[in-house]
C-alpha cells in the first residue's frame, strides 16, 4: 500500500466515523483500523489476493509523488518528534507525581472501598494522594491508579462520592491506557485534523460517561457546581504536559457540554458499547480500502516475454559467425 493511499483510506474511514453513531467503542475500532491498514493491505499481498489497483490507474504518477517530495518526510518526522517529545515529557511528569505520591490512609480506605464496592486492600494499592495536583485524576500505569489531591478530605460529601466514583469509572475501564494508546496515535497523526478531532471527541465521551456514573450516586447541581468552581479556580504551578495521558481536567472551553448534560433531566448516555452494523461496516470499509491499495506478489508479464524474445534470439543465430 503506498503511502499516499494509505492517508486518503485513513480520510475516508475517519470521515464515515463521524458521520455514525459516535460511541467510543467506534472511535477506538476506527483507530485501530486505521493503524492496521498496510498491514492488513501486505497480508492480502502475501495471499495473491488479486486487487484492482485502482491506485495506478487512476493516478498513475503516484510513485513518482512518493519518491520525489524528502522534505515532506521530513515535515512529518518534525511534527512527530515535537508530539512523542511532549508525550514523553507528560509522562515523565506523571511517573514524578506517582514516585512523590503517598498512599491513603485506613479509614480513608475503608470509606472509599465501601462507596465503589472494592476491597480495602485493591483501594490502597491504586488510589494515592498527590500533593501535585488540583483535582482527582487517572493515571496509565502497572496498575493504572487515582491521584488524589491533598485537600479531597476536605470536600462535601456529596462532591467527594460523585469525584471518586467518576475515577473509579475510568479505572474500570482503562481509560489511563486507552488515553496513552490515543495520544500515540494522534502523535503518528499529527497532521491530520480528523484523527485530532477523533481523540478529542473521545475524551469528552469517556469525561460524559464517567460523569453519568457519577451522578447517579449524587446530586447533579451539587456536582456541576463542582465542575465550575474547579474550572474558575486560579491555576498555580508552571505547565505540565499531561493533557495527553491523564484526566486532571478538560479544557474551560470544553466543560459547557458537560455541565449541560449533567444538569439535562434525561443526561444518561446512550450504551458505550459497539453496536453490530457500524462495526461490521466498518470492517468492510476497512477490508475493501485495504484490498484495493493491496499490490499482489506476481511476476511482472514483461519479463516473461523477454526470456522468450531471448531464447529465440539464441535458436536463429549462427554458431559460428566468424567462420562465415
Amino acid at each position: 500500500m503506498s503511502l499516499l493511499f494509505w492517508i486518503a483510506s485513513a480520510t475516508i474511514i475517519l470521515a464515515a466515523t463521524s458521520f455514525v453513531r459516535r460511541q467510543r467503542g467506534i472511535l477506538e475500532a476506527a483507530a485501530v483500523m486505521v493503524c492496521s491498514l498496510p498491514l492488513v493491505a501486505e497480508v492480502l499481498s502475501r495471499l495473491s489476493i488479486s486487487s484492482p489497483v485502482l491506485v495506478e490507474r487512476s493516478f498513475p504518477g503516484i510513485h513518482g509523488l512518493e519518491s520525489s517530495p524528502n522534505w515532506l518526510g521530513f515535515v512529518w518526522l518534525t511534527g512527530a518528534l515535537f508530539a512523542f517529545c511532549r508525550l514523553a515529557a507528560g509522562l515523565v511528569t506523571v511517573m514524578q507525581w506517582r514516585r512523590r505520591s503517598v498512599p491513603l490512609d485506613s479509614p480513608t480506605a475503608q470509606r472509599i472501598a465501601g462507596l465503589v464496592n472494592a476491597s480495602p486492600i485493591r483501594v490502597v494499592r491504586q488510589v494515592r494522594v498527590s500533593s501535585d495536583i488540583a483535582t482527582p485524576m487517572v493515571v496509565p500505569g502497572w496498575p493504572s491508579t487515582i491521584l488524589l489531591p491533598q485537600d479531597w478530605t476536605e470536600w462535601s460529601d456529596d462532591l467527594r462520592t460523585a469525584s471518586i466514583h467518576h475515577e473509579w469509572h475510568h479505572l474500570m475501564k482503562r481509560d489511563g491506557w486507552r488515553t496513552l494508546a490515543l495520544a500515540v496515535f494522534s502523535a503518528v497523526w499529527w497532521f491530520h485534523p480528523l484523527a485530532l478531532w477523533l481523540r478529542h471527541y473521545w475524551q469528552d465521551q469517556t469525561e460524559l460517561e464517567a460523569d453519568e456514573a457519577a451522578t447517579r450516586r449524587s446530586d447533579p447541581t451539587i456536582y456541576a457546581t463542582a465542575l465550575l468552581d474547579i474550572a474558575s479556580a486560579p491555576r498555580t504551578g508552571s505547565w505540565v504536559p499531561v493533557l495527553s495521558v491523564g484526566f486532571a481536567a478538560v479544557g474551560r472551553h470544553r466543560l459547557e457540554r458537560r455541565i449541560a448534560a449533567i444538569l439535562k433531566a434525561d443526561h444518561r448516555l446512550p450504551s458505550q458499547n459497539c453496536s453490530g452494523p457500524a462495526v461490521v461496516g466498518l470492517l468492510c470499509l476497512g477490508a475493501f480500502l485495504a484490498w484495493t491499495g493491496c499490490n499482489p506478489l506476481s511476476s511482472p508479464p514483461a519479463e516473461t516475454g523477454s526470456r522468450v524474445d531471448e531464447a529465440r534470439l539464441r535458436l536463429t543465430a549462427e554458431p559460428f559467425p566468424a567462420d562465415s
